[in-house]
């Protein structure tokens, strides 16, 4: 009923930049923010979020729940979507609403974090699932936010699935530090429900097809958050 209170810090001194008020929303994860300009040249700070309308979602999710009923958490996750929210900051105390990117959830979301984070970005990977045909989260996806959707609101997106396969959250690996946005990997933990294994999936980052898999002989539980360590380094925080 309260709506949604947006607070603008500054990184350097701590201080408050600005207040902004909109409707009410619940989220698990964001995806990115960074500071733009738009189309007058003015300041905004623009935030991405996987949002919902409220909490129902977080009910959705309990145990006793997932076990009974999986359909009811897919739609209560199919409720959702990736939302784009723009806060200009010479416009303190006004309302802002979301701008829906995707018409489908996109959960679990990352970008290439590494060289992104509060940076404006293009492509974002995660999971997501479709009523009605999905018995939890089982496809990989990969939004593109540079190519509008010619077909309806928001913009395209590539997806990678297959019969009984349950795919845990995407980890974007870089090739190196010179390449494109999208130049590198894509890992998920899969779960081969009918084979009663799990794998670990290898996507190409940009054509987004499998490139390689390298099969277990267990079952990894579907995960949270995960991250990939190079050679020992420590890499940034994740999204999550």
């Amino acid at each position: 009923d309260l709506g949604t209170r947006w607070h603008v810090l500054s990184r350097t001194s701590g201080a408050e930049v600005a207040t902004f008020h909109g409707p009410a929303f619940f989220f698990f994860h964001h995806i990115n923010a960074y500071e733009d300009e738009d189309e007058q040249g003015r300041a905004q700070v623009v935030v991405d979020v996987q949002s919902y309308p409220d909490m129902d979602t977080l009910a959705a999710t309990t145990i006793a729940r997932l076990r009974n009923d999986s359909s009811e958490v897919v739609r209560a996750l199919h409720r959702g979507a990736p939302h784009r929210y723009r806060l200009p900051l010479s416009e303190n105390g006004t309302a802002v609403t979301g701008e829906k990117l995707w018409h489908y959830p996109l959960e679990f979301p990352t970008i290439s974090y590494d060289k992104y984070n509060t940076r404006k970005h293009r492509y974002v990977y995660g999971l997501s699932v479709i009523e009605g045909k999905s018995l939890f989260l089982d496809r990989l996806v990969k939004l593109d936010l540079g190519t509008p959707n010619p077909h309806g609101h928001g913009f395209t997106a590539a997806e990678w699935l297959g019969p009984g396969l349950y795919p845990s959250e995407p980890v974007f690996v870089p090739r190196g530090s010179h390449g494109g946005e999208d130049d590198g990997v894509v890992l998920s933990v899969v779960l081969d429900a009918a084979a009663g294994h799990s794998f670990l999936l290898v996507l190409d980052g940009e054509k987004f097809i499998e490139v390689a898999s390298v099969p277990l002989k267990f079952v990894i539980p579907h995960g949270l958050h995960g991250r990939f360590y190079h050679n020992g380094t420590f890499p940034l925080a994740s999204t999550a």
